[in-house]
C-alpha cells in the first residue's frame, strides 16, 4: 500500500515538473513574471507576445507594461468571452486583479506616454549591434512588434508619424527573426554571429547556394513580386515557381545542413573538395528518380553540360536539388507517394532548363504569386487523395458489415 501510495506522488511530482517547465518555456525573459500569470495553451500564440512583452519592459516603464497587460486582458475576451476553454476563467481572474493593482490612481495621457516610450525603445534597439545573440535580438524585435500593436490600441491608430516611421524599420527588421524558433541555422539574417554559423563546413555550404551568377534575372511586372531580394538559389526558385516563404527558409536550412553533414564525414578524407560534397548529395538526391525514369521508360530532364565549368555545373546541380527539396517541403502529404514528386518534378525541371538555357527569368503562367505552387499544384492533388480515401473507407466499411452479416 506504501509503495502505491510513493509510487503515484512521483508521477504527480513528475507531472508538476513537467507542468512547471512547460510553463517555464513560455516565458521570456525567466523569473520575471508572477506565477499567476499562466497564458491557457489554446491562446498563448495570440497573447504571449504582449506578456512578454509587459515583462520585458516592467522595469523600464510599468505603465506600458500595466497597457501590454491591459491589452493581452482584452485580448483574451475577444477571443474568449464566455472563458469556455481550460484555464481561460483563471487567467482571467488573476490578471483582472492584476490590473486592478496595477493601475495608477492619478490620470495619465497614455497614447503619449507608450508613444515616447516606443520611440525611446526603438533608439535603443537601432543602437544594438547585430554581431549580438541572434535569440537576444530577435527578442527584442517581438517586443517592439508587441508594444507597436499595443500602442494603435491605445492611441486609436492615430499615430505620430515618427513612430510610424519607426515601427515600418522595426517591422521590416524583425521578418528576420520570424521562425528563428523552428530553424536551427539563422541562416535569414545576415549579421548573426551564432556559433553554428562560424563552422568551416556551415560557411561553404551557405557560400555555395549562394552563388547566383550567371542566372537570368527577375523579368516579371507583378507588383508582388517585384522588390524582393534574391539572396540565393532557392530564393531564385521561390520566384520562378511560387514557393512559400516559409517552405524557402525551410529547405535553405535542410540543404545547408545536408551538405554540412556530407562535408563532415569525409573531411579526413584526401582531395574531397566541395565540388564531390555536391556529387554525394545529387546521388542520394536522385538515385531514386533515375530509377522511376528507367522503370517508365522515359529520359531523364534532368541537363547538366559536361562542356561547362565545375562552378556552373556545381550550380545547376544545386539548382535541381533544390527544386526537389522545395516542390517536398511543400507536398504535405503528397510526398509519401514518392512517384508523384518524382513526376511533378519532371515537368517543373523542363520548364527550369528552359529558363537557364534561354537566360530568360519567366514563371510558368499563374506561378507569379508567393504560394502558388501549393495551390495549382499540390492542392488539387490532396483533394484528389482525400476523396479516393474516403470513398475506399466507405467500401470497406460496407465490405465488413456484409461479412458480419453472412456469419
Amino acid at each position: 500500500m506504501a509503495t502505491a501510495t510513493a509510487s503515484r506522488s512521483t508521477v504527480v511530482r513528475r507531472r508538476r515538473n513537467a507542468l512547471a517547465q512547460t510553463l517555464a518555456s513560455r516565458r521570456l525573459p525567466e523569473g520575471v513574471a508572477e506565477p499567476g500569470e499562466r497564458v491557457p495553451e489554446a491562446l498563448a500564440p495570440e497573447v504571449m507576445p504582449f506578456i512578454r512583452a509587459a515583462d520585458e519592459v516592467e522595469l523600464l516603464n510599468s505603465r506600458v507594461a500595466f497597457l501590454c497587460r491591459r491589452y493581452a486582458y482584452k485580448k483574451v475576451q475577444r477571443m474568449d468571452p464566455s472563458s469556455i476553454q481550460r484555464g481561460v476563467r483563471q487567467f482571467k481572474t488573476y490578471m483582472s486583479l492584476k490590473l486592478d493593482q496595477d493601475d495608477m490612481q492619478f490620470p495619465l495621457n497614455d497614447s503619449k506616454e507608450i508613444q515616447r516610450f516606443y520611440k525611446y525603445y526603438c533608439e535603443n534597439l537601432s543602437r544594438t549591434s547585430e554581431k549580438q545573440n541572434f535569440e537576444e535580438l530577435a527578442r527584442y524585435y517581438q517586443v517592439a512588434s508587441a508594444l507597436y500593436e499595443v500602442l494603435r490600441d491605445v492611441t486609436n491608430n492615430k499615430v505620430d508619424s515618427e513612430v510610424m516611421k519607426r515601427a515600418k524599420v522595426v517591422e521590416e527588421k524583425s521578418a528576420h527573426f520570424k521562425s528563428y524558433k523552428y530553424n536551427i541555422v539563422p541562416l535569414n539574417f545576415p549579421g548573426s554571429a551564432e556559433a553554428v554559423v562560424e563552422l568551416p563546413e556551415i560557411k561553404s555550404a551557405i557560400d555555395v547556394i549562394r552563388n547566383i551568377d550567371g542566372l537570368p534575372k527577375l523579368q516579371m511586372s507583378s507588383m508582388q513580386r517585384e522588390g524582393k531580394p534574391i539572396w540565393d538559389l532557392l530564393d531564385w526558385l521561390s520566384l520562378a515557381f511560387g514557393f512559400q516563404k516559409s517552405n524557402v527558409e525551410n529547405q535553405r536550412e535542410n540543404m545547408v545542413l545536408l551538405l554540412a553533414n556530407i562535408s563532415t564525414r569525409t573531411s579526413g578524407q584526401e582531395g574531397h573538395p566541395l565540388v564531390d560534397t555536391v556529387n554525394d548529395l545529387w546521388d542520394k538526391i536522385f538515385g531514386n528518380y533515375g530509377s522511376w525514369c528507367h522503370y517508365l521508360h522515359v529520359s531523364s530532364r534532368i541537363m547538366i553540360k559536361y562542356d561547362d565549368t565545375e562552378l556552373k555545373k556545381q550550380q545547376l546541380m544545386l539548382l535541381h536539388i533544390g527544386l526537389y527539396l522545395l516542390i517536398w517541403g511543400e507536398a504535405s502529404n503528397v510526398r509519401f507517394m514518392p512517384e508523384c514528386l518524382f513526376y511533378i518534378f519532371h515537368h517543373m525541371v523542363k520548364q527550369l532548363n528552359q529558363m537557364v538555357e534561354e537566360s530568360y527569368f519567366q514563371p510558368p503562367p499563374g506561378f507569379e504569386e508567393e504560394g502558388s505552387f501549393l495551390n495549382i499544384v499540390i492542392e488539387p492533388i490532396y483533394k484528389v487523395l482525400q476523396k479516393d480515401h474516403k470513398e475506399v473507407k466507405v467500401v470497406q466499411l460496407a465490405t465488413q458489415l456484409g461479412e458480419i452479416m453472412m456469419t
